[in-house]
């Protein structure tokens, strides 16, 4: 059994773009460059985008033969 499972993946690219917006959006949240609506938006898109990526990725990896 691999142990590797368990760990949170680094590597993936989708996953680090999305932890890198949520850090800027956050740092602009508390110097008050955007407002907490702005934010809340802003990371519901991000990791709604990352989420239909994983989905659409793991749906292509299953239909390939």
């Amino acid at each position: 059994m691999e142990r590797n499972k368990d760990k949170i993946n680094l590597k993936s690219r989708k996953l680090l773009s999305a932890f890198v917006c949520f850090v800027i959006a956050s740092i602009c949240l508390v110097i008050e460059t955007a407002t907490f609506q702005e934010w809340a938006d802003f990371v519901k898109w991000i990791f709604g985008l990352y989420a239909a990526g994983n989905v659409g990725e793991h749906v292509a990896k299953k239909k390939e033969p």
